[in-house]
């Protein structure tokens, strides 16, 4: 049986330019239960489908340690 996905969206600081994106959801896809990434960098977001298993603080944690500070993020 397929674990639930689920949706988590994170700001994320630092990003400058196109490397900084890819850079950034290179290290999302990279982590186990990832689905799909969608970063944009005129946002300043990245919005992750993942199994539920997942948490927003590894996201979180896996960003920081590679230079790129993120906060999950609810829009109203």
């Amino acid at each position: 049986m397929p674990a639930r996905s689920v949706r988590t969206l994170l700001l994320v600081s630092g990003m400058r330019d196109n490397h900084c994106r890819e850079c950034v959801a290179s290290v999302i896809e990279s982590m186990k239960g990832v689905e799909e990434v969608d970063v944009n960098l005129f946002r300043a977001t990245a919005a992750i489908v993942h199994h539920a298993a997942c948490s927003p603080e590894d996201f979180v944690r896996a960003l920081s340690l590679a230079g790129y500070p993120a906060v999950p993020y609810a829009p109203d």
